[in-house]
């Protein structure tokens, strides 16, 4: 079990609570594709990711960044921002590595606490740190553990 803590303005909090309870809702629909996806978010979260690169674009982007140090890995990663398709994976029944569990208000509700089931690294968390970080919060803290 991973957790994360996250605060932000009351209203940005609710909204992402919002999104991660869809997100788990999500994995047990058998659905996929841009238009289930487009479906599912909110809005302001569609307008949020890049434009889907073809095919071409994608294996040319690739090639730049496997030729790269971890640094400019990490800039060309940024700068390229999440696709919606390849972002969405983390959250569909396709990924296997780990699931959005729950969340929790703490704190008195000035914290909101988001539960992944089987995460064990950090790597396959840049989408829910992606997604905090759009809804207008940040993260204060990752606890990996059972309790």
């Amino acid at each position: 079990m991973l957790k994360i803590l996250v605060v932000g303005p009351e209203g940005k909090m609710k909204d992402l609570d919002s999104v991660v309870q869809t997100l788990v809702r999500a994995r047990s629909i058998e659905g996929d594709g841009v238009e289930f996806w487009r479906n599912c978010l909110p809005g302001w979260l569609v307008e949020s990711f890049s434009p889907e690169s073809s095919r071409e674009e994608k294996v040319a982007w690739l090639a730049v960044w496997r030729k790269s140090d971890p640094v400019e890995r990490l800039r060309l990663s940024s700068a390229k921002g999440w696709e919606l398709m390849q972002w969405s994976y983390w959250f569909s029944h396709a990924n296997e590595d780990w699931e959005l569990d729950s969340t929790e208000w703490v704190n008195d509700n000035s914290a909101l606490k988001i539960l992944l089931e089987g995460a064990r690294e950090e790597y396959p968390i840049e989408a829910i740190r992606w997604l905090i970080e759009k809804s207008g919060c940040r993260v204060v803290e990752v606890v990996h553990g059972s309790d």
